[in-house]
Order: C-alpha cells, then sequence, then structure tokens
C-alpha cells in the first residue's frame, strides 16, 4: 500500500453509530463547546472561505482541536480537497516528502480549488521531518493551507510557529456545565437511563477532556458500571506514597494502578490541585509550607515535562516519590534544627 493510500484510508475511516465520539462529533462551529474566545475567528474563515497559509491548534487532549480543523477544512476547502495526516503513525521524513509536499505541488498546481492539508498530533514529527515541512508552508501558500494540531506547542519548532504568525489557537479547557449539557444531550438522544447526578460524577472525572467524559458515557451504555471507573482515589492515594517516601508500597501500587504513561498524567494534573489545596500540617507551617508547596509543585511539572518527553513512567512515578520526599525532609529538618539551636 502506497504512502497516499494508506493516509487516505486511514483519513476516511467508517464512522460507526455506537461510538459516540464519532456520531455526536460536531459538524458546525455552533455545535462546539467551550471555546468561545476563539471560534469567531474560525467563523469568519469560513465565511470568506480562506484560512492563513498556516495556522496551529494546540491545548490539552480532548478539547475539541481535531474535530475545529476538520470543520474548517471541510466548510473551506470541501471533504475532497482535505488531506488529514495522522502524526502519530505518518511522521518520518520520507512520508512528509512523499505525501504531504507532493500533495501540495501536485494537487494543488492541478486544480483550481484550495487545498487543505490536517497535520494532527503534529507535536509527534520529529525535528528533521519539521524542517522538511518548513520550507514548503511559504513554497505553496498559493495553493495549500495547513493546519497543524499539537498538545504540546513548544514540540513544534520555532521556524513553523513564525511562519503562523499570530494565528496560534490555544484551546481552553472545557467548562464543566458545558460538558453535562453536552452529556445530557447524548444520552437523551440515545435513551439512556442515566440519573444528572452521574453524569456530573463522569464530567468531574473527566477533567475538562469532553472526549474522555463522551468515551465514558458511552462505556456505560454497553454495560460499565458507573462506580468501578470511579478512579479519584487513586490521585490521593498516589501523592500521600509520595509525601511518605514509601517506595515498596508506592512500587506495588504502580504495578496494581498505573499501566501507562496516559494514566500517571492524569494522576499527575488531579495531584497538582490535591496540593495546592492541600491542609496538610506541613504546608500550612508558618515557617516553610508556602516554599515547600511551590518546590512540590515544581516537581510535579518537572515529572509531567519529562513523561511528555516519553520518559518511563514506572521510573518517573519513583523519581518523584524520591524527590517530593528528600524536598520535604530538607524543610522540616531544617526547621527542626533551628528550633534545636534556638532552644540552647
Amino acid at each position: 500500500m502506497s504512502f497516499q493510500n494508506a493516509i487516505t484510508k486511514n483519513s476516511n475511516i467508517k464512522e460507526r453509530e455506537d461510538v459516540y465520539t464519532e456520531e455526536f462529533r460536531p459538524k458546525d462551529l455552533n455545535e462546539c463547546v467551550g471555546q468561545d474566545k476563539i471560534l469567531p475567528d474560525f467563523n469568519n474563515f469560513i465565511k470568506n472561505k480562506d484560512l492563513p497559509p498556516a495556522i496551529i491548534l494546540t491545548g490539552n487532549a480532548g478539547l475539541g482541536k481535531t474535530t475545529t480543523g476538520l470543520i474548517l477544512a471541510h466548510k473551506i476547502a470541501g471533504k475532497g480537497n482535505t488531506l488529514y495526516l495522522d502524526c502519530s503513525i505518518y511522521n518520518t521524513v520520507e512520508i512528509m516528502k512523499k505525501s504531504v509536499i507532493d500533495y501540495m505541488e501536485t494537487h494543488g498546481k492541478i486544480s483550481q480549488n484550495l487545498k487543505v492539508i490536517i497535520l494532527d498530533e503534529a507535536d509527534k514529527l520529529s525535528a528533521l521531518s519539521q524542517e522538511t515541512l518548513r520550507r514548503s508552508l511559504e513554497k505553496y501558500a498559493r495553493f495549500c493551507r495547513v493546519i497543524i494540531i499539537c498538545n504540546y506547542l513548544r514540540k513544534i519548532i520555532e521556524p513553523i510557529q513564525s511562519r503562523c504568525g499570530n494565528f496560534i489557537y490555544v484551546f481552553a479547557k472545557i467548562p464543566r456545565q458545558d460538558i453535562i449539557k453536552r452529556l445530557r444531550f447524548i444520552a437523551d438522544k440515545k435513551s439512556m437511563n442515566i440519573s444528572n447526578e452521574d453524569i456530573e460524577k463522569i464530567t468531574d472525572m473527566s477533567k475538562g477532556d469532553i472526549r474522555k467524559a463522551i468515551i465514558t458515557l458511552n462505556g456505560i451504555k454497553k454495560g460499565a458500571i458507573l462506580k468501578n471507573l470511579e478512579v479519584s482515589n487513586h490521585d490521593k492515594d498516589f501523592i500521600q506514597l509520595c509525601l511518605t517516601g514509601n517506595y515498596i508500597k508506592l512500587r506495588d501500587y504502580i504495578n496494581n494502578n498505573i499501566p501507562d504513561i496516559r494514566s500517571l498524567q492524569d494522576i499527575l494534573k488531579n495531584s497538582l490541585d490535591l496540593i495546592v489545596d492541600s491542609s496538610n500540617e506541613k504546608f500550612t507551617n508558618k515557617e516553610y509550607g508556602k516554599e515547600l508547596r511551590s518546590k512540590i509543585i515544581e516537581l510535579i511539572g518537572e515529572c509531567e515535562n519529562n513523561l511528555a518527553r516519553n520518559a518511563n513512567h514506572y521510573i518517573s512515578s519513583l523519581w518523584l516519590a524520591s524527590r517530593v520526599f528528600l524536598t520535604i525532609n530538607k524543610y522540616t529538618n531544617h526547621s527542626v534544627t533551628n528550633v534545636n539551636h534556638e532552644t540552647k
């Protein structure tokens, strides 16, 4: 199978009615939720039937970036004039040259219609693949527009960001009420007997990720039990083990409850809230509490950054626990030493 055929096949996956994320994927911008600040620009692009040569849609997972990109491309150029590339799979220099750039050169020049290329998960492209792409963004701007979609903007090289100018759109966390409203709409459409309380629980579990919320609702329709899906205690258990420095228990906990990088990333995000809101005596200590809280928040951020660079999630978990434990000891022991010194 050629690269082009593989990409075309991947971009035209048949939608199944029992997959809610596809069945209820918005087809118009007015169906998208939670992005009111940036939607006016997109509506104007559709109205004018054009885009800037290249734009970036960035933000956390599950906020509607891919959906928005597809709507823009299909409304402006049409499905037949849209090339979708999943860069988490197709990310080599060879594919960039033989598929994307070839599409720009050949299809763009032959057809009078504007072409739009969607590079989804573009932060999975190597620096060399991005260098190959950047030279073509301006060269073929007369024929093609490029929508670059990524979770981590920092992984997109500066020359590409520069070519996008001010057209870098950061997707915001979707408000809780918007997710609840969307889940209620889907549940009613599918005649689901689910309470508003359970919909609120699903929403809270999703932490602003509307895709995750819809997938959970879909799973419950198929027979999953909501109680068994709730993982809020994991966040508390994990960070508590990090605070105590019990590495043996932490190792067993990771093996039993945290199977992959994404699971750990979710827990880390929730752990930030737990640390910020914590009333633990260590964090309320007048002498060092604020600084200790700040240091641990920095460590959680550093661990998440390591995971974004594909660090091993098991090693990262133990690394975080050891650093948190040492940091706590540093502050508490220093305080005890000062107290003893003053007593003497």
